[in-house]
């Protein structure tokens, strides 16, 4: 997500960094989502656009865990155009003028 600021960064990331993060973050997602309460919300954000962070985690999520879904709809007007019709929420530095970013949306059922 800071390439654009870092983009000395780019040498520095190995082919294996995004499937060894996405184990991280999946492991990090369930620990959140163990200490939410009844019907709360949690909101799962990365500075990466790739779908092995973002997506994939969150449906390999939603299919393993039962009792969550992701949100969809509910956005604020504020930010309506940067959300897609799942409920994913992104920035992307050619198209936004900023660093890139994924969030979305899961509630507890």
């Amino acid at each position: 997500g800071t390439l654009r600021r870092n983009p000395d960064a780019r040498w520095r990331v190995r082919s294996t960094d995004p499937a060894r993060l996405a184990e991280t973050q999946r492991a990090i997602l369930r620990n959140a989502a163990a200490a939410l309460g009844a019907s709360g919300v949690l909101v799962y954000s990365t500075c990466t656009m790739l779908p092995e962070e973002n997506e994939q985690v969150i449906e390999s999520f939603l299919a393993e865990t039962p009792g969550f879904e992701r949100i969809e709809g509910e956005v604020p007007e504020e930010v309506r155009e940067l959300v897609d019709d799942q409920g994913y929420l992104r920035t992307l530095p050619s198209h936004h003028d900023a660093d890139a970013f994924t969030a979305v949306r899961i509630r507890r059922t």
